[in-house]
């Protein structure tokens, strides 16, 4: 084991990760069975969210973010309002200023709210409070996605369930829901969001089952593209991602999901800390990395999934042999 397997405290038990072996790699810090490859991977990704690297990408967004950390509590909101950019800014840099203005001004607020002790252990206290606004800004300010909240079914998990629960095979009320469904540009699902207790919580069972309900979704969402896509070339395929939000305590997890050649591949990409008082402000920058990143492959995502469409459509012609329907259902996948 790698010292910085030894940190990580598991989320999937290693006896699940091997079983699965054959249908997806899971790529986490904690999976004792990394490839010298897979553990290289990891290591560059710890690297570049240690240094902000993708957030440095936006340097005006960067420098506001970084000067707002030493403004006083109280003057924050007109501090951000009143931050200059230059016209010439781009629009992507732009929209992450934006996001990061509307999350900050939304935090001065919450900081100072006095919470509760009963309501430290409740996830949807959590949900409201911290993670709602990070990502209702996010979404709202880039035009990336648009959220479904609280007991959100995905398109593909609710067709199996409704056949299993009108032939008896499955009580409705199992039916399992999330805590946040993202869907692009296209109103297709593209990011879900599990919020696995409370900032006080220590249920760390929830957690591992939330984390095997996070790789189920992001399954079913790749299933999904695949159906609705299956006239489309299976190497553009293979560039479609899923992405997962998980909270574990305080800590916020980036996960995506790809298929890789046959076999799925689950990515945690990076951890941060949501800051939920003035005390550890400074934290904000990690977020503000995660952020940056999801931005950045959404954008490519964009491409991608238009390129898909184009495909499966006719506008751009592919050899039957190479589209999703011939690859994957003749394996068995979808």
């Amino acid at each position: 084991m790698q010292p910085s397997q030894a940190l990580e405290l598991p989320r999937i038990d290693q006896t699940a990760i091997d079983a699965l072996e054959h249908v997806i790699s899971i790529i986490v810090p904690y999976n004792s069975s990394l490839s010298d490859a897979q553990l290289t991977q990891l290591g560059k990704n710890a690297d570049g969210h240690a240094t902000l690297s993708t957030l440095k990408m936006f340097p005006v967004a960067y420098n506001l973010l970084m000067n707002s950390l030493d403004q006083p509590l109280e003057n924050l909101p007109s501090w951000l309002w009143a931050y200059s950019i230059e016209e010439t800014t781009p629009a992507m840099e732009r929209q992450l200023v934006q996001t990061f203005r509307f999350i900050l001004t939304d935090f001065v607020s919450t900081a100072t709210i006095r919470t509760v002790p009963s309501s430290m252990t409740d996830e949807r206290t959590f949900l409201i409070n911290h993670v709602v606004p990070i990502f209702k800004s996010f979404g709202s300010q880039t035009n990336m996605l648009c959220f479904n909240w609280c007991e959100s079914q995905l398109r593909l998990q609710t067709k199996q369930a409704r056949i299993m629960v009108n032939i008896g095979h499955l009580d409705e009320v199992k039916l399992r829901f999330v805590d946040g469904l993202g869907f692009d540009f296209n109103g297709s699902e593209r990011l879900i969001m599990e919020i696995s207790g409370g900032q006080a919580s220590d249920d760390h069972q929830h957690v591992c089952d939330d984390t095997l309900k996070v790789v189920h979704s992001l399954m079913c969402i790749l299933k999904n593209d695949a159906q609705t896509s299956s006239n489309a070339s299976f190497a553009t395929y293979q560039q479609v991602k899923a992405f997962g939000i998980q909270t574990a305590k305080t800590t916020m997890i980036l996960s995506e999901m790809r298929l890789n050649n046959l076999k799925y591949e689950y990515t945690e990409i990076m951890s941060v800390i949501i800051p939920t008082n003035d005390s550890n402000r400074s934290k904000w920058l990690p977020v503000g990395n995660l952020l940056a990143y999801l931005m950045v492959q959404l954008d490519k995502q964009m491409a991608i999934l238009k390129k898909l469409q184009e495909e499966h459509d006719g506008k751009v012609q592919v050899h039957p042999d190479s589209t999703i329907r011939r690859t994957l259902f003749n394996n068995e996948l979808v």
